[in-house]
């Protein structure tokens, strides 16, 4: 439904960076990669300090296991939004799992700061502390993720809700 509106609004007003960018994250989501990033790069054209895009090129380098990639769109994106706490939030995902837990959680916290009721917080947080073997910690980020979480992130909710069970199993 986004890519089928995003694409009328474009064929409309080419030059709407937010259709794009709308566009953009709606292929990623899909994982279709390549048509996200030539989204996020036509959007990047029209403007260039607009901080989702770098959020959006970020993930997508996350996603295709490019983390000091990704971060270093992280990194460009707050310097156009240094209070984009999606942004800290992914940033300290890649981090994470580059094994730097300290920029991690120093990440999570800004994160937190910023917009304690964002749900992509927690559910990184867990992928880190399930990554660091802190099962306990994993489990009540997860669960607070889920209090967070918006409803149309289905498949998330559905992945924190299995990773609390295994390791509510692997506790016992």
């Amino acid at each position: 439904m986004a890519i089928t509106d995003a694409s009328k609004v474009i064929s409309v007003e080419p030059e709407d960076e937010r259709a794009w960018a709308t566009r953009g994250f709606s292929f990623l989501e899909r994982k279709e990669f390549n048509r996200a990033m030539n989204d996020f790069a036509k959007a990047m054209e029209i403007a260039p300090d607009y901080a989702s895009l770098y959020l959006g090129i970020g993930m997508v380098h996350l996603e295709k296991k490019k983390n000091d990639l990704a971060v270093k769109y992280f990194n460009n994106g707050l310097k156009y939004n240094p209070e984009y706490a999606r942004i800290f939030a992914y940033r300290g995902l890649a981090y994470g799992l580059s094994g730097n837990y300290k920029n991690a959680e120093e990440d999570f916290n800004q994160a937190q700061k910023i917009d304690r009721e964002l749900g992509d917080i927690y559910y990184n947080r867990g992928i880190i502390l399930e990554k660091m073997e802190k099962n306990k910690e994993a489990i009540q980020s997860y669960k607070k993720y889920l209090k967070y979480a918006r409803k149309r992130e289905k498949d998330k909710i559905k992945k924190a809700t299995q990773k609390i069970d295994k390791l509510h199993s692997t506790e016992e």
